[in-house]
């Protein structure tokens, strides 16, 4: 029993290790001064021009997603493991992830 119980610690401090160093990390990140908060503060409103490029990017990044769709659609095979059913609801899934992924970074820059 004790043998045991040594052989779950021994693993336990083994596999803290690499979850401590990960918490050291992002502390220190976290310490770190960023750049933003040194670049002076803008304006919340987006110049005209600014908010027509992003409506464009919008834009390109929905078309995008359409033609994953449309590509993963394509890519069914009868002898496939699902029903077209299924892969249809599974492409839709992928390209809505995709998309929002896409989106999100967008709006970040």
């Amino acid at each position: 029993m004790c043998a045991v119980l040594r052989v779950c610690l021994l693993l336990l401090v083994i596999a803290g290790g690499p979850a401590l160093a990960q918490t050291d990390a992002r502390l220190e990140s976290a310490a770190s001064p960023r750049e933003e908060t040194s670049a002076p503060s803008l304006s919340k409103t987006k110049p005209k021009s600014a908010e027509a490029d992003s409506q464009a990017e919008i834009k390109a990044i929905r078309d995008q997603g359409a033609k994953y769709l449309e590509e993963c659609l394509n890519d069914w095979a009868a002898d496939s493991h699902m029903t077209k059913q299924e892969w249809t609801s599974a492409c839709r899934r992928v390209v809505e992830e995709r998309v929002k992924f896409l989106l999100d970074n967008a709006k970040k820059r």
